[in-house]
Order: structure tokens, then sequence, then C-alpha cells
């Protein structure tokens, strides 16, 4: 994200949080986006569009909320000892405990 667009954004009340790239644990959306997929690739094949949306919007229905919030709280699992300010490695060790 550029700087600009970034500082526009904050300027206006928007709040951003930065997760270190590629870091799906960091995210509970994707734990939560790769749980509708895992559903999603049970169902049905089709070409048709409009019922491939129907099946994703579906899936995500399907999630059941004490999976979301699963999700979340081992998103916040990894990264409250970055908040406590370790580094990788530390954060890594504090988590296997």
């Amino acid at each position: 994200m550029e700087c600009d667009t970034l500082a526009r954004g904050l300027t206006r009340g928007h709040i951003c949080d930065f997760y270190p790239k590629f870091h799906c644990e960091l995210n509970f959306i994707e734990q939560y986006w790769g749980a509708a997929k895992f559903l999603y690739r049970k169902t049905s094949w089709t070409s048709d569009i409009d019922e491939m949306e129907r099946n994703v919007l579906q899936c995500l229905d399907k999630v059941p909320e004490i999976q979301i919030l699963r999700c979340a709280n081992r998103a916040a699992q990894f990264l409250h000892p970055y908040s406590q300010g370790l580094t990788g490695p530390q954060a890594i060790w504090a988590n296997c405990r």
C-alpha cells in the first residue's frame, strides 16, 4: 500500500491493522475463508456463475459461529507475543509453550 493511500485512510478515521505478509495464522479471516472453501469443494460442480455465487454464500453461512470465534481466538494467540514486543523467533517459541 502506498503511503499516500494510507495517510488518506487514516485521516478519514479508518483503522488499519498491519499483519506480517503471508502469515495466515495471524488473520482469522483467512482461516474462516479456508473453512468456507473446504465446504465449497463439497458442493456439486456447476458452470453457472449465479449458482456458484449462491453456493459460495451458502458455504460462508454454513461455517459455524463457534468455528469463526475459534479462528479469531487462535489468531489473537499468535498476535499477543508480538504486541508484547517479541521478535518473530521469540513469538514462535512463546506460542509453542
